[in-house]
């Protein structure tokens, strides 16, 4: 009797000081785990599996915070952009101890996503994606969509040197990438890239007729453009999905190295979806957000081999 009044003491006292921190899964249906995180409760259990090593933290301390509580607060900032007070609220933390925990999940999940997104090289992996963008459109040897994305961050404190600010164009950003340079000495084969106008015409990129005037270049510019909308689609998806991406979340109220950890953390975790075959956001959503992003370019002049290439596209497939 002794020994459970104390127990019971003991309980009561932590109560006071501390909240508890059990599982809220426990306290919700499936859809309501969905809806709070993104992910239902068994992908979170398994990317609990993951990550759980990593962030268990070494204390003596007995209110040292569960790693499915880190999960969650991440995941709930990811899909909300809420407020470190407002997320440290619903689990129970503090709000530095919020910053804490989404440093400490964005750096694991964001090493993931470094690891794991990859541009298809192998010619299994290429011929895999030119049959998923041929039976799309019937466009040939396609094997990737390209575009940019804005996503707001807070002014940083200091000088920043940062390779490309947001006024930067598209093809500019392209120019100076690895993937350019590998594609451009030929790693894929006979493949190409799809771009709108504001990337340059080449032979491994291959954007629309500016004025079509024929029936092939108009049935040309459908098929690209069905290709080509599969990438401003997953932005839109993205952003609907992990609201902290989008303006309407606040923007991204961090130093940039934290910001860059968090948008590969959404990017691996949007993967991690569509591998589970999970529903999209609100489609009103999604196109609200492509109808605010993505505008006409001005069209960037092409090189002879990229119009080469085109017009034999456009003779052998359009015509």
């Amino acid at each position: 009797m002794a020994i459970t009044a104390l127990l019971v003491a003991k309980s009561l006292k932590r109560e006071r000081i501390f909240q508890d921190r059990q599982n809220p899964m426990e306290m919700m249906t499936n859809d309501m785990v969905l809806a709070r995180y993104r992910f239902p409760k068994t992908a979170i259990i398994d990317l609990l599996k993951l990550v759980a090593p990593q962030i268990v933290r070494a204390t003596q301390r007995n209110n040292a915070i569960p790693p499915i509580i880190q999960l969650l607060t991440a995941l709930r900032f990811y899909a909300t952009g809420s407020f470190f007070y407002v997320d440290g609220d619903v689990h129970g933390i503090s709000r530095s101890s919020v910053s804490r925990v989404m440093q400490d999940v964005s750096t694991i999940l964001g090493k993931l996503a470094v690891d794991t997104i990859k541009f298809p090289s192998t010619a299994n992996e290429q011929d895999e994606v030119k049959q998923g963008f041929y039976e799309m459109s019937k466009f040939p040897r396609v094997i990737g969509a390209i575009d940019c994305t804005h996503i707001q961050i807070k002014t940083p404190k200091e000088n920043e040197v940062v390779k490309w600010p947001g006024s930067t164009h598209d093809a500019f950003v392209l120019a100076q990438s690895n993937i350019a340079t590998t594609l451009a000495a030929g790693v894929a084969g006979d493949g190409w890239l799809l771009g709108d106008s504001g990337y340059p015409l080449r032979s491994w990129l291959l954007t629309p007729f500016l004025n079509p005037g024929t029936g092939p270049e108009r049935r040309f510019n459908k098929a690209q453009k069905r290709c080509r909308c599969t990438i401003e689609r997953v932005f839109g998806v993205l952003k609907s999905r992990f609201r902290c991406l989008d303006k309407t979340g606040g923007g991204l109220q961090f130093v940039p190295e934290k910001c860059v950890k968090v948008i590969l953390s959404c990017f691996y975790l949007h993967n991690l979806a569509k591998q589970m075959n999970l529903p999209d956001d609100d489609e009103d959503r999604i196109q609200q957000v492509l109808l605010d992003e993505f505008d006409d370019e001005v069209n960037v002049n092409g090189v002879p081999s990229g119009t080469d290439v085109r017009n034999a596209v456009l003779i052998t497939y359009f015509s």
